[in-house]
């Protein structure tokens, strides 16, 4: 974390959110350690300045062939593993463009998904997942991840989808700022901790439509193990 970001975090979420972070980051220096924001939005809920916007950028689903281009463009941070993972599950990228030039792209999934080398998100097939979004330095500052989950939202609606899901973790000040503003609405906060061979999974006892659960991955379960920790929800 370099003070500059430091800086910004004080004044944003103050001394109380700075201790969680460093705290979060001091355990992952020894086991795997996250707490997660379980967030969903819809059409309705999505706020009215993002709807407004009218930016002339052209968006679209990005082909395998363009997608790999993007990969060796050094700008975009579109890393190997994400790109490969997404074409094999046929998950689509959503990009938006200025003249031919990617600003900015994110995934969406309908699929089991990774969330470490050992552990993948389960939802519901009502919603699309959302993933890996990034826009590029010079374009930063005009809502365009709202954009492009405005335009994927009338898109996969169109395709029967209710909305989508994402999760951000606790110490992404910057993401659930963001997604907050866009209107994404925290459904749930589970915590993962693994010691030795075992992920303990803590999470409250909820009913929700979007049946966001997390699994052990194929093949972390030939030599892993999984405990749900299951906690009444506070009223």
């Amino acid at each position: 974390m370099s003070w500059d970001q430091l800086k910004r975090d004080f004044f944003s979420v103050g001394l109380k959110g700075i201790l969680i972070d460093l705290v979060i980051r001091f355990v992952n220096l020894f086991t795997y350690f996250k707490v997660l924001h379980c967030l969903a939005i819809e059409e309705a809920v999505l706020h009215h300045e993002i709807k407004e916007l009218n930016l002339q950028y052209q968006d679209k689903f990005l082909s395998s062939d363009e997608v790999d281009k993007y990969v060796h463009i050094e700008t975009t941070r579109l890393p190997d593993y994400v790109a490969e993972d997404g074409i094999n599950k046929k998950d689509e990228c959503l990009g938006l463009l200025d003249n031919g030039n990617l600003i900015n792209y994110c995934w969406y999934s309908d699929l089991p998904t990774r969330l470490c080398a050992n552990l993948e998100i389960h939802f519901s097939a009502d919603y699309k997942y959302a993933y890996r979004s990034f826009t590029i330095v010079p374009f930063r500052g005009q809502r365009l991840q709202g954009l492009n989950l405005y335009r994927a939202l009338k898109y996969y609606q169109k395709k029967g989808y209710k909305g989508v899901v994402a999760y951000v973790d606790s110490n992404n000040f910057n993401s659930l700022r963001s997604l907050n503003h866009l209107g994404f609405q925290i459904f749930e906060r589970v915590m993962i901790i693994k010691f030795w061979k075992t992920y303990y999974i803590f999470k409250p006892r909820t009913k929700s439509p979007y049946e966001f659960e997390i699994h052990l991955t194929p093949d972390a379960k030939k030599h892993l193990r999984l405990k749900k920790m299951i906690r009444d929800a506070q009223k």
